[in-house]
């Protein structure tokens, strides 16, 4: 499997994954009072892997910058997060959540690593099997 295949299920799971918590799992603990800590990581997951989702989406495209991509799409969901989803004055993710911003720190240097340790790799070995 070649990294553009690879980058495309990470996406398509990273959707999955977010249709599944964002609109199932995170309503079901909040109703049925979960623990705190369920409760905490369920809000603050979609943070997290939305970076690592929209990383690899972006490196479908981007051939140049890819290990610079994470850093990119990092500080955008940084941004968005601290202005309060852009002016929104109302409903949830009107104030930024100290748990949202550690994710997406996380969420950046998982990508990083993922980017500098898996996918150089596949693209290495993918130049050097075509030679």
């Amino acid at each position: 499997m070649n990294d553009k295949n690879i980058r495309v299920i990470i996406v398509l799971g990273v959707l999955i994954i977010h249709l599944l918590v964002a609109t199932k799992i995170r309503f079901i603990a909040y109703q049925n009072n979960w623990g705190i800590i369920i409760q905490i990581v369920l809000g603050s997951i979609p943070s997290f892997y939305s970076v690592i989702g929209l990383t690899s989406l972006a490196n479908i495209f981007e051939k140049t910058k890819r290990l610079k991509m994470p850093f990119i799409v990092g500080f955008a969901c940084l941004l968005y997060e601290i202005t309060g989803d852009f002016g929104r004055t109302s409903g949830s993710g009107t104030n930024f959540d100290v748990y949202d911003i550690v994710a997406i720190l996380i969420g950046i240097l998982i990508s990083y690593l993922l980017e500098k340790y898996y996918f150089i790799k596949i693209e290495s070995k993918t130049k050097h099997n075509t030679i």
